[in-house]
């Protein structure tokens, strides 16, 4: 017998068993998608706080120096490329 039902089952006890089939269904579509939501916002929280990376310490003379030389450069109207260069 190829039908699972018996035999004297109605329409209305397929569309039943159907109902019941689709509300299961969406049931566990809508746990998954929440708790995908809930791992990539935990995700995304984790990740995004945080100490912020911290600028390397520089010596305040040679930033200085640094400062006067591209500024001369860009006194003179020459090109940063030149800075380089020497």
């Amino acid at each position: 017998m190829r039908n699972s039902e018996p035999r004297g089952a109605s329409v209305e006890t397929r569309r039943t068993r159907r109902t019941r089939r689709t509300r299961r269904t969406r049931r566990r579509f809508s746990r998954a998608l929440l708790f995908l939501l809930t791992v990539g916002l935990t995700i995304g929280v984790v990740n995004g706080c945080g100490d912020a990376p911290r600028a390397a310490a520089v010596d305040p003379i040679i930033a200085r120096d640094a400062l006067r030389a591209t500024l001369d450069i860009w006194k003179s109207g020459k090109s940063p490329a030149d800075l380089i260069s020497g």
